[in-house]
Formats: C-alpha cells, sequence, structure tokens
C-alpha cells in the first residue's frame, strides 16, 4: 500500500521545503510504502509542492527494486491519475490497483485493502 502525508515545518526549514495547496500546508511531504501488516518497506521525503504522482513514482522505483517478487500495490485515487498505473506496468511490470471510496459518504470511512 503506497500513500502520503503532509506536514508542517518551521520558517527555516531548507530548500525541501514547498507549499501543499491541497492541503493548505507549507513544509514536507512523506510517501511510504507498507507491506500488508502495516510495516514500512520504503519511505522518501520531499517538499511538500511535488505532486503525489510524482512523488509516488520516487517511491515505487525503490519499491520496484528492493522487492522483486511484489505483483500488486494498492493506493487512493489520486495515484489513478497522469497514467501512473500504466508507467508502473510499463517499467516493472507491476498493477497499481486504486481503491475508491463509496459514492455520497462523507468523512472517515474504513475502505478494504487500505
Amino acid at each position: 500500500m503506497i500513500d502520503s502525508q503532509s506536514v508542517k515545518t518551521t520558517e527555516v526549514g531548507g530548500e525541501q521545503r514547498g507549499y501543499d495547496a491541497g492541503k493548505k500546508v507549507s513544509g514536507r511531504k512523506r510517501h511510504i510504502a507498507v507491506d500488508t501488516m502495516g510495516m514500512v518497506l520504503v519511505a522518501v521525503v520531499h517538499a511538500a509542492n511535488i505532486q503525489d504522482q510524482i512523488g509516488a513514482k520516487l517511491v515505487l522505483v525503490k519499491l520496484a527494486a528492493s522487492f522483486r517478487r511484489l505483483k500488486v500495490v494498492f493506493g487512493d485515487s489520486a495515484y489513478g491519475r497522469s497514467g501512473l498505473p500504466q508507467w508502473l506496468q510499463n517499467q516493472f511490470n507491476k498493477i497499481l490497483q486504486t481503491v475508491l471510496r463509496p459514492v455520497g459518504v462523507k468523512g472517515f470511512v474504513l475502505l478494504p485493502k487500505r
């Protein structure tokens, strides 16, 4: 499973700092890939202004190099855009399966596989 989180940093944050307009957070974004038990496999930290699809590529390259037997990666709908599933299939012969939220539901919902 792959996901990201934007976190605030101080004003003297350095060059790996940006503004995530979607979350309205100025700071950094961390992308992680975990196994089905929640154990961290790969983590990448970058500026928050980098889109999820670009940050996911950084994680997926490391993931594919370290875990060759891995076949399927689950992610939310943000990872289904910009041709990321096709890129992963073409580059590494792995499947990126997006898990969508139920229609019309607001707030927190427990999603399968996530």
